[in-house]
């Protein structure tokens, strides 16, 4: 259940490459949360907004597009590792969005994957909790989806407040 926000130079891609980068993103993030992007039940909960800016690079008008790509995911979703997957992909998705008209620089495209905290993913007028993310993505019961939860909440802030390497 990502909710996702791309920004792109106003004129930067044709309607068609937008509509193509909006579906290939939002099918990835579903398929990186481990579900089936044919799934409608998973395509319901993943929502994408596209926005058209203008870009400033050190203050002035970019001279070649620049794009930002947001995904919002909830804490212990995905790991590091896997958060890796997603800047790469998102990042090739964008640059061949662009359809050769600009020379391929992965440093024009950022992907910051945002993990929104435990008790902080509002949805329907409520909160939404990784147990409930867990029900509906693998199902099961409420035991096992509590002790999944549990597992992936605590195993990312391992990860993410572990001691850099010496």
């Amino acid at each position: 259940m990502p909710m996702i926000d791309v920004f792109v130079p106003e004129g930067a891609l044709t309607q068609q490459a937008e509509q193509d980068l909006m579906n290939k993103i939002t099918r990835a993030m579903i398929r990186f949360e481990g579900l089936d992007p044919d799934d409608p039940e998973a395509q319901a909960v993943t929502w994408a907004f596209l926005h058209h800016a203008a870009v400033f690079v050190g203050g002035t008008p970019a001279t070649a597009p620049h794009y930002r790509v947001l995904v919002c995911l909830p804490e212990g979703l995905v790991t590091n590792a896997r958060v890796q997957e997603v800047v790469t992909a998102i990042t090739d998705m964008v640059l061949a969005a662009e359809q050769g008209a600009w020379d391929r620089d992965p440093s024009r495209v950022w992907v910051l994957p945002l993990d929104v905290p435990e008790g902080r993913w509002g949805a329907g007028g409520r909160i939404v909790d990784l147990r409930e993310v867990v029900l509906f993505a693998r199902g099961g019961d409420e035991p096992t989806a509590n002790r999944v939860a549990r597992e992936w909440l605590s195993a990312s802030r391992s990860e993410r407040y572990a001691a850099p390497p010496a």
